[in-house]
């Protein structure tokens, strides 16, 4: 059962590591280290929260990291030091591989820029269009409709011009 002393420092323990680490794009709110502070204190035991471990976890942290990030360096730590008590939580390799990209900065913008050449090619391909302005006509909310057709006018006229024969005219920039 976990206390109120645990949560207590649990909580001083994440004050440590925020103070620790950069805000990175979103501040860390009181209310998100409260609830990290109540789902952590009941994930793990006591012992886990030291200064030795809050190191550890700032060391691999550019920022404040994410609960998934979080909980999964916590586990690491744990395998490191096996005097510590064991919880039953395993993240999964899709997690983990997850937690590394998040971590590396570099590997993020290289996934964001093969996405973006990704979409290129599929605002070249005129079947792609096509289906794209069917999907809009069908399924877009009539108030929404004329700005996602711009949207997608400006997507088509920014990758491939030659596609916005496809697109409908009262759409066009």
């Amino acid at each position: 059962m976990t206390t109120k002393l645990d949560i207590k420092t649990t909580g001083k323990w994440l004050e440590r590591l925020r103070r620790s680490t950069a805000a990175g794009s979103e501040p860390v709110e009181l209310e998100q280290l409260g609830d990290y502070a109540i789902w952590l204190a009941a994930d793990f035991p006591p012992s886990v929260f030291t200064a030795e471990s809050a190191k550890h976890i700032a060391e691999q942290s550019q920022f404040f990291p994410k609960w998934a990030v979080l909980r999964a360096a916590l586990v690491d730590w744990q395998d490191a030091h096996p005097a510590v008590p064991r919880i039953a939580f395993q993240p999964s390799e899709a997690v983990r591989a997850r937690v590394e990209e998040l971590q590396d900065g570099h590997a993020y913008f290289r996934r964001a820029a093969d996405e973006r050449a990704t979409a290129k090619d599929d605002w070249s391909d005129p079947v792609k269009v096509r289906a794209s302005v069917a999907n809009l006509e069908r399924n877009a909310a009539p108030g929404m409709r004329l700005l996602l057709g711009r949207m997608l006018a400006n997507l088509v006229h920014r990758h491939a011009p030659e596609n916005l024969g496809f697109v409908p005219p009262e759409y066009h920039p």
